[in-house]
C-alpha cells in the first residue's frame, strides 16, 4: 500500500506537530517559504544561547501487506519499506550520512507509520504524526556504495533492517519516536547543546560546503560572501540543505 498524501503534505504535518509537542521549548524552523517571502523577523532564534538543530528527510512508507511481498518469509507479517534515493539518482543519502558522521548526529529519515488519508488526517487532528512517524538515524544507516536500489524495513521501528541482502542486515537501531524524542527533550533540558552565535552558524554554512565539495558537487556550490548577517546565513544554509540534501532544519532552544 503506497501513501495517500504527499511527501509536503507529511512534512509540513510532522514538523508542526513536533514543534508543538516539545512543551518549554522554542523552536526555530529554517524553511523555505519564511526564506522566500522575505520574513526576517520569522525566525524566533535566539543568538548566543543554546540551541539544538535537528535535520530531517521526509519520506513516505510503503506497507507491505501482501504474503508475497519480498520479505514475508523474514517478518511473518506486514511490514513497512521506505525507499532510500538510489545514487543512480542522487547522493543524498551519503550526504546526509556525512552529515551525521561529521557534523551531527541529528539527522534523521522521518517516514510515516500509516498510509491512508483517513490515518494522515487523525494523526494530524491529534498532533501525533511525528509520534506516529519511524525516525530513521543516519547515523545508525552505512553510506551507499553501488547503484542498486536499498530500503530501510520494518515492521516494528524498534527492530529496522537494511534491506541490500537476504535475509536483510539487522541493524543495531532504535527508530521508535518515543525513543529519540526523549533523547531530544533530555539533551535540550540538561542543557547539553551548543551555542547558537553567529560564527557557529558560519562553521554550520563551511561544514555544509565541505560535505557537497567532498562528494564532489564542488562545481555546483557558489561563492558565499563571508560577512553577511543572519537572515542571509541562514538563506545560504536553507540553499545548501535544500538544493542538495533535500532536507529542512530545525533549531530547537530552551525557552
Amino acid at each position: 500500500m503506497r501513501a495517500a498524501f504527499s511527501e509536503f503534505s507529511y512534512g509540513f504535518a510532522f514538523t508542526y506537530s513536533f514543534l508543538k509537542n516539545l512543551p518549554g521549548i522554542r523552536s526555530a524552523p529554517v524553511l523555505p517559504s519564511l526564506l522566500s517571502e522575505g520574513q526576517q523577523g520569522g525566525f524566533d532564534l535566539k543568538l548566543d544561547y543554546p540551541g539544538m538543530p535537528v535535520f530531517f528527510q521526509f519520506k513516505l512508507s510503503d506497507y507491505l501487506i501482501r504474503s508475497n511481498a519480498k520479505l514475508w518469509q523474514f517478518y511473518g507479517r506486514p511490514y513497512y519499506r521506505v525507499e532510500i534515493t538510489s545514487l543512480r539518482r542522487s547522493k543524498q543519502h551519503n550526504l546526509l550520512k556525512r552529515l551525521a558522521t561529521n557534523v551531527t548526529r541529528d539527522v534523521f529519515y522521518a517516514a510515516p507509520l500509516f498510509t491512508s488519508a483517513g490515518a494522515f488526517n487523525q494523526a494530524f487532528l491529534a498532533d501525533e504524526v511525528d509520534a506516529r512517524s519511524a525516525w530513521i538515524s543516519l547515523e545508525r544507516l552505512p553510506y551507499l556504495k553501488d547503484y542498486g536500489q536499498h530500503y530501510v524495513t520494518f515492521a516494528d521501528p524498534h527492530r529496522p533492517k537494511w534491506n541490500t541482502t537476504e535475509p536483510p542486515e539487522e541493524l543495531d537501531a532504535d527508530f521508535s519516536s518515543e525513543h529519540l524524542l526523549a533523547d531530544v527533550r533530555r539533551r535540550i533540558e540538561t542543557r547539553n547543546i551548543p551555542e547558537i552565535t553567529r560564527s557557529y552558524l558560519e562553521r554550520l554554512r563551511e561544514d555544509l560546503t565541505g560535505i557537497v565539495r567532498a562528494e564532489e558537487l564542488t562545481t555546483l556550490v557558489p561563492q558565499f560572501r563571508t560577512s553577511v548577517d543572519r537572515p542571509e546565513l541562514l538563506r545560504d544554509i536553507q540553499f545548501l540543505l535544500t538544493t542538495f540534501l533535500n532536507a529542512s532544519m530545525v533549531i530547537l532552544q530552551p525557552a
